[in-house]
């Protein structure tokens, strides 16, 4: 009889595999005969995550074994190992173990969903486990909030406190979180913590401190240069060891703050910002970040005259403002203001870019300047007020969009535009009662109220300055019928206006200077008085040919009286050979 079957976790207890290349093995041994064992495959799972093979062990769960997928996280944490962030981010039961809840936080946090992040993490700092994980949940809480600070200004509420000091991790998300609100100066004071704590810290090991460091740096440069502070932003960067550092995007960063803190040839910084080794998918710069990285490159590409590297990236789908003006700005140059107008209009209705940014005054003014450019004015003006209806329904209106969209309709003369002028205008008041432009687009669209027209200037002000009898004794002037422009006389003594110089290549070989040429120069050969004829036809034809000279007396002369006048003899005819 055979021995009976011993399944892996009875042999894994038996033996002692440190190798996680072995414990593979075992796993792969034991499917072999049986393909149902879900221990086999969760060790087989975990044995490639060990192995880092996270595209293997994602087919494991994915195709293998189902239930497996069902059951366990390290699906989820091979996904987001391999930067498959959709399967990451699934919303698993309300029952889910808390070390799936760190997983996914941090899934949505590299999918850039910092707002469903800050909730989970709101919700482990709530457990019963908090205590144990408070220094991580803080870490990674501030991180997620200064994101939100660089994604959606305005969105986190959190403050720097004294606490943040304490260690460089939280000193360093406090700074992002200033940096992010345009607060440079406390950005510089908790970077240069961040800075000291790390390095002198007796817990880093210096390969982490070469790895946690250079973020460090290169914010602080970022501030510093902000700050006008050039030469220090400068030297920072010179000290950095850019090509050491292990994280791509995290060099590339640090390589371009270097080049504009220091190179002003564009075409060695087009060259160096090339230069730096390309990010992996996973490795991927944020979203924000990205777009100013884009922009950067639109930027030296225009500036070395590589257009089509510009068309390539921004002039067909452009996702940013500054890619898309770019665009615009090229096709306006090269006389294709309809295409610019295109491009324009599809990124305001693109679904991807937020509606603050879509409807931006300066992006609306654009627009309406490309539409008058084509006299389109209806469609000018409906762009107005339609961004101007939003503008004054948010809670910060732009008082030039509303102004703007309020002249245009008046400008239109009709009655029916009244209305949605007098709209803006009021609102205009209700933000500034000393609007006086406000108060006279009111009184323009017909408003008699007192208060408003005690805000204008009286007319009798306006006029005072004025004669009104004068004006109506000189009565309407008349103006002269335009006459068709005249030539200015040159002044006394001078001749003529500057001697055109007569090119070499159309001098006559004979040219002398100062010698007078000749008159004739330009008529035909036979026309000039120096043409004499070759060989005897040409003669006897060039005496019947006069061209208004003398006239021979004897040969038009009228014979005289009594002369004969002598006839031509008869002329012979010639003999021929008969034809017989």
């Amino acid at each position: 009889m055979s021995a009976p079957r011993q399944d892996l976790a009875s042999l894994l207890k038996q033996t002692n595999l440190n190798d996680h290349s072995e414990i593979l093995k075992a796993a792969n041994a034991s499917l072999k005969k049986s393909k149902s064992d879900i221990t086999a495959h969760h060790a087989r799972l975990i044995a490639l995550l060990l192995l880092e093979r996270y595209d293997d062990a994602a087919k494991v769960a994915q195709d293998d074994s189902p239930k497996l997928k069902q059951s366990t996280w390290e699906w989820l944490y091979a996904g987001y190992q391999k930067d498959d962030l959709d399967h990451a981010t699934l919303k698993s039961p309300q029952d889910q173990p808390r070390g799936l809840l760190h997983l996914r936080a941090q899934a949505l946090y590299r999918a850039e969903k910092f707002t469903e992040a800050a909730e989970i993490y709101d919700e482990l700092s709530n457990g019963p486990e908090a205590e144990a994980e408070e220094f991580d949940l803080k870490i990674n809480k501030a991180a997620v909030e200064a994101q939100l600070e660089w994604s959606s200004p305005g969105n986190s509420t959190r403050k720097h406190s004294r606490e943040d000091m304490d260690t460089f991790e939280s000193a360093f998300n406090a700074a992002c979180g200033c940096i992010a609100r345009r607060d440079f100066v406390p950005a510089q004071i908790l970077l240069k913590r961040a800075e000291q704590l790390c390095s002198s810290s007796d817990d880093l090991s210096d390969d982490i401190k070469k790895t946690e460091l250079p973020p460090i740096l290169i914010q602080q440069a970022y501030v510093l240069s902000t700050l006008g502070k050039h030469e220090e932003a400068t030297k920072l960067c010179e000290s950095l060891a850019i090509n050491d550092i292990s994280d791509l995007p995290t060099r590339h960063l640090a390589y371009v703050n270097y080049l504009s803190s220091k190179e002003t040839n564009p075409y060695l910084a087009h060259r160096g910002f090339y230069s730096t080794p390309a990010a992996s998918s996973k490795d991927r710069p944020f979203q924000f970040q990205k777009s100013i990285l884009d922009s950067n490159a639109d930027t030296l590409n225009f500036q070395t005259h590589k257009s089509s590297a510009i068309t390539a990236s921004s002039t067909d789908s452009p996702s940013t403002i500054p890619q898309l003006l770019l665009a615009v700005q090229l096709a306006v140059i090269g006389k294709k203001s309809a295409h610019a107008t295109t491009l324009i209009e599809n990124f305001i209705k693109s679904d991807t870019v937020p509606e603050s940014t879509r409807r931006s005054p300066g992006l609306i003014a654009v627009l309406t300047a490309l539409y008058n450019s084509q006299s389109r004015n209806s469609e000018a003006r409906s762009t107005l007020l339609s961004a101007a209806t939003h503008s004054a329904s948010s809670s910060t209106p732009n008082a030039s969009l509303l102004h703007a969209a309020g002249a245009a309709l008046l400008a239109t003369g009709n009655d029916t535009d009244l209305p949605a002028a007098k709209k803006l205008f009021t609102k205009l008041l209700d933000l500034n009662s000393s609007d006086k432009r406000a108060a006279a687009g009111l009184v323009a669209c017909g408003s008699t109220d007192k208060h408003l027209l005690s805000a204008l200037t009286p007319a009798s002000r306006l006029i005072s300055q004025l004669d009104a009898s004068a004006l109506e004794d000189a009565g309407i002037p008349h103006t002269k019928p335009p006459t068709a422009p005249t030539k200015r006389a040159a002044p006394a003594g001078q001749t003529g206006g500057r001697k055109r110089r007569l090119a070499k290549s159309r001098m006559p070989k004979d040219y002398v200077e100062g010698k007078q040429m000749d008159p004739e120069r330009w008529l035909p050969l036979k026309d000039r008085n120096s043409w004499r004829p070759k060989g005897r036809k040409g003669k006897a034809r060039q005496a019947g040919l006069t061209q208004g000279g003398p006239v021979e007396e004897k040969e038009t002369a009228a014979p005289r009286a009594g002369a004969e006048v002598a006839k031509a003899p008869p002329m012979k005819k010639k003999k021929g050979k008969s034809k017989k």
